[in-house]
């Protein structure tokens, strides 16, 4: 079989393709993008002064903004996993509506988080 052909079958994944590997290994890729995201974008922003009795004013606003986005791109990439995986699992279809139904839960979460 060729590089661009396809054999019309999924990889086989054993047991790593079930819903509680998806949502933790997206969970934990998501945290580790968003805390390398987060820490550039505190980079961007002003920091706070750093006086001698308080060397850590920066450190701490550096340390929160990593946290913050770290957490919430755990939260949207979890739930888009999770829910991608379950509509696969409820439907018994690899296609398309399941990234779209992972999709919109990821948006909301993400809308909560905007709300909140």
């Amino acid at each position: 079989m060729g590089f661009m052909e396809s054999s019309g079958e999924g990889r086989d994944l054993g047991d790593y393709d079930n819903i509680y590997f998806k949502t933790a290994s997206a969970t934990a890729s998501s945290l580790m993008a968003g805390t390398v995201l987060g820490a550039v974008a505190a980079n961007w922003q002003d920091v706070p002064v750093v006086q001698r009795n308080n060397p850590y004013p920066g450190l701490k606003k550096t340390a929160q903004m990593m946290g913050n986005y770290g957490l919430t791109f755990a939260a949207i990439g979890g739930t888009f996993a999770f829910v991608d995986a379950l509509s696969e699992s409820i439907r018994g279809k690899k296609d398309i509506f399941n990234g779209a139904l992972g999709g919109f839960a990821a948006g909301a979460v993400l809308g909560l988080k905007v709300v909140l």
